[in-house]
């Protein structure tokens, strides 16, 4: 019923979206979020997770100032545990929120659960300093 649903979105996305790479980024990183929501409440979580990764991916080709779509490609780059996907993407969400010292604390929380002592130390230190 969910991936029928899912599917119905998918194909309302690609005609509605006018051919523009902004409007159809915006439209992928709110599919991207209703596959998130079905996440939370689903037993195939990781098939989930591999498929909003995929829609996100394809945001960020479209839009890659779509910072919506990286900060979410954070959270789920961090729930699948793939260090790279989530260092990139952390790093493009620090860049864009450069100076905020919410963003390095929440950075620098996340590195220190992936077992990054050190980039996640660095990060909060950071946060404390620029608070």
């Amino acid at each position: 019923m969910h991936l029928k649903y899912l599917s119905i979105l998918t194909a309302f996305i690609v005609v509605f979206s006018s051919c523009d790479p902004h409007s159809e980024s915006s439209a992928l990183l709110y599919e991207a979020q209703i596959v998130i929501k079905e996440y939370r409440n689903s037993s195939n979580q990781e098939a989930l997770l591999d498929s909003a990764h995929t829609i996100l991916d394809h945001a960020i080709e479209l839009n890659s100032e779509n910072i919506g779509a990286w900060e979410l490609k954070s959270w789920v780059s961090f729930q699948q545990k793939n260090s790279a996907d989530f260092i990139a993407s952390t790093n493009k969400v620090l860049s864009y929120y450069h100076g905020d010292p919410q963003a390095h604390a929440n950075a620098g929380n996340a590195f220190l659960m992936l077992g990054d002592d050190a980039t996640g130390l660095s990060h909060l230190d950071t946060a404390l300093t620029l608070f």
